[in-house]
């Protein structure tokens, strides 16, 4: 990982100076546990295979508000792993995503749909572990 964090982000955490004061009032409450897939007892699967993989890197396509992340970064550090979790994403949501997640996205500002500094205090909010883990 401090690989990872040299080469993409100088070595500092992208969550050390988080919130950002003119960002922090335009986002929802940061959650621990963000409303999303991956959140609920349905992922029985990704913990399955990471158990049976045992990874060192994993690369997460779409993050949104980081809720599959910091589920995979519960159970690697359950399984005592470390991986990187990488997430690719390019926080501007989906056709819809807006009434289907009312409550959890915060208002879009100047056409910023604001999901990535969202996704970043959810991770920042589930504690210094996940935010050693999950990186945007």
């Amino acid at each position: 990982m401090p690989k990872l964090l040299e080469k993409l982000f100088d070595g500092e955490s992208p969550y050390a100076s988080l919130p950002m004061p003119q960002t922090a009032v335009l986002l929802q409450p940061a959650k621990e546990r963000s409303r999303g897939w991956g959140s609920t007892g349905r992922c029985g699967v990704i913990a399955e295979v990471i158990e049976a993989v045992r990874p060192k890197v994993i690369v997460e396509l779409g993050a949104f508000l980081g809720a599959s992340p910091l589920h995979m970064a519960a159970v690697s550090r359950n399984l005592s792993l470390s991986p990187a979790i990488l997430c690719i994403d390019d926080f501007r949501g989906w056709p819809a995503f807006r009434e289907r997640f009312q409550r959890d996205v915060p208002t879009p500002r100047h056409g910023d749909a604001l999901l990535l500094p969202q996704f970043m205090a959810n991770v920042a909010a589930a504690g210094t572990d996940a935010a050693s883990r999950v990186l945007p």
